[in-house]
């Protein structure tokens, strides 16, 4: 099957995930576009990473707008949906990016949210100097630029963060706005979960359960790949930060011991971590794979092997997987 030109629109494409998406899109010939509030491309961009960034087209577009990318997505043969939250709390994001000053902001992951994410409050030495400057219009300028650069990964900078907006709504905004102007059939990537996070509140893994329910019923408007990954890393260790680093270490362990020791007994408590390459990789092959539609789970993810860059059977879905997601609706 030749890939050579097929279109593939990556919404969050500049993000954690997001941008090893465009990556893999990239090395299999197709033409690349990533749609981000800011339409920049990452400024964390390593030099062999320049490399295939500059086969894409970066474009600023807001999900919950269509207008601003509906032309985009017109004539795509797949888009990917590479935004959401792990937690309601956006300090969590400068937690695992982290490469320094770990405790404190570990402080601010258990901070209360601000109540309007777009209002950050900027660092107490700002505050002074902004006070003793008494609110320049300067120094208004630079903390609204300095703002909306942070801005830049899987997220929208929109009001309302909250699960429900962010996993769930946010894709079935861009979803309907495909299958209203895009008559293909385009596969629809979307990027949910395995399953919950120790600590991390039920409304996350619900709304990504909720979101599957729903894209599956636009079928055959759409041909959903639902993708479940777990806790994901970054195979270039330098751009995971010091706490994903840490957390990704210790989860391999568990997940080792679980395994040798335990038989896999622990597999609802303990999960092993997962690149950002293989997801990106196996969500670019079943998006090609045109027989494909349904969840792509972890465990295939990590077990088997893609070979020449798919895989040889082309609906691999399980009788379990297709009840949860086809059958049944989490509320």
């Amino acid at each position: 099957m030749s890939t050579f030109g097929k279109k593939l629109v990556v919404f969050g494409g500049n993000g954690f995930l997001g941008r090893r998406i465009c990556e893999a899109g990239v090395k299999r010939g197709m033409q690349v576009l990533s749609v981000s509030t800011s339409g920049k491309m990452p400024d964390t961009a390593t030099e062999s990473d320049r490399e295939w960034m500059k086969e894409v087209s970066w474009n600023r577009g807001d999900v919950f707008r269509p207008e601003s990318y509906t032309d985009l997505i017109k004539d795509a043969f797949g888009v990917a949906h590479s935004i959401g939250i792990l937690l309601e709390n956006q300090n969590y994001k400068k937690v695992v990016r982290s490469t320094g000053d770990m405790f404190g902001l570990i402080e601010s992951f258990f901070a209360q949210p601000d109540g309007n994410p777009m209002k950050r409050s900027p660092p107490k030495s700002s505050q002074l100097k902004n006070k003793k400057d008494k609110k320049t219009k300067t120094a208004q300028k630079q903390a609204l630029n300095e703002q909306e650069d942070e801005i830049q990964e899987d997220e929208e900078p929109i009001m309302d963060m909250t699960y429900d907006r962010m996993n769930k709504q946010s894709a079935l905004v861009l979803a309907q706005t495909l299958v209203e102007c895009n008559k293909q059939k385009p596969a629809f990537i979307y990027i949910s979960a395995d399953r919950g996070f120790p600590g991390v509140p039920s409304g996350y893994i619900e709304s990504k359960r909720q979101a599957e329910y729903e894209l599956y019923q636009l079928q055959p408007a759409i041909r959903p790949v639902l993708m479940r990954p777990g806790f994901m890393y970054d195979e270039k260790s330098a751009n995971n930060g010091m706490f994903r680093n840490t957390l990704k270490d210790a989860l391999s362990v568990g997940s080792t011991v679980n395994r040798t020791l335990f038989r896999n007994a622990l597999d609802g408590l303990v999960r092993p971590p997962i690149s950002t390459q293989t997801v990106a990789k196996w969500a670019v092959e079943k998006a090609l794979d045109e027989k494909f539609h349904g969840p792509v789970l972890m465990d295939q993810m990590l077990h088997i092997k893609l070979e020449n860059g798919g895989q040889k059977s082309g609906n691999n879905i399980s009788k379990d997987s297709k009840k949860e997601t086809g059958t049944k609706k989490n509320n």
